[in-house]
């Protein structure tokens, strides 16, 4: 009888560990001594209330995102609009939960345990301004890491094109593209994020599988 109780007081430590560790990670900052850079190129993080999304200007001196995410790709947007989001997660959820209401079980417990493949979800939009986001300015080199670290991050074809997923989008403005990696406990959608944020040299935490973390050191180095 006494092994009956093992297995859920280990899973319910284990679980206490886990957001223990996200908590105290979560706080500690890594490059922190990141300052926004004065009239350097302006980047936000989006938050949905749970998930995190990088948004970056769709045109700049250092990049062109409307030449890899091209009209094509979403027929019903007609031309490319100044921003561009993009969010990471595990394919299936991210194509079949547009919404929270729409969460299923079985398709977010294949997400947890790393059974599925990644997809990258894009959308264009109009103004940062339109939902809850953080900004601030990076330097022409942090930027162009950010990009690369970004791009290296989608799944190519053998001419090293993106790859679109067949699906309609949540709406006109956006789509899905094969991406790399797993979803796994340790490496959230939230975490996707810190990652490439971390690479590019800007103030974030040692471990963000949640939003809170992401947000509280972006909140230490936002710019106007």
């Amino acid at each position: 009888m006494r092994r009956v109780w093992y297995a859920p007081l280990a899973a319910l430590a284990a679980l206490a560990l886990y957001g223990l560790a996200a908590v105290v990670l979560g706080l500690v900052p890594v490059n922190a001594d990141f300052r926004p850079e004065q009239g350097g190129v302006p980047v936000f993080l989006r938050t949905n209330g749970t998930h995190v999304d990088i948004v970056l200007p769709t045109r700049t001196r250092q990049w062109d995102f409307a030449a890899e995410f091209g009209p094509a790709d979403f027929p019903r947007l007609g031309q490319a609009l100044p921003w561009i989001a993009f969010g990471w997660g595990d394919r299936e959820f991210l194509l079949q939960t547009p919404t929270w209401a729409d969460v299923r079980p079985g398709v977010a417990l294949r997400a947890v345990l790393g059974l599925g493949e990644g997809a990258v979800h894009v959308e264009y939009i109009d103004d940062p301004g339109d939902f809850a986001v953080i900004g601030t300015r990076l330097s022409p080199a942090q930027y162009l890491a950010l990009v690369m670290g970004l791009r290296g991050q989608l799944g190519r074809g053998t001419q090293g094109r993106v790859q679109r997923i067949a699906h309609a989008g949540y709406g006109v403005t956006d789509a899905f593209y094969v991406g790399k990696g797993r979803y796994l406990p340790w490496v959230t959608c939230n975490e996707w994020v810190r990652r490439l944020i971390a690479r590019a040299g800007v103030r974030t935490a040692v471990w963000a599988p949640f939003e809170p973390a992401l947000l509280f050191h972006a909140r230490r180095v936002a710019s106007d």
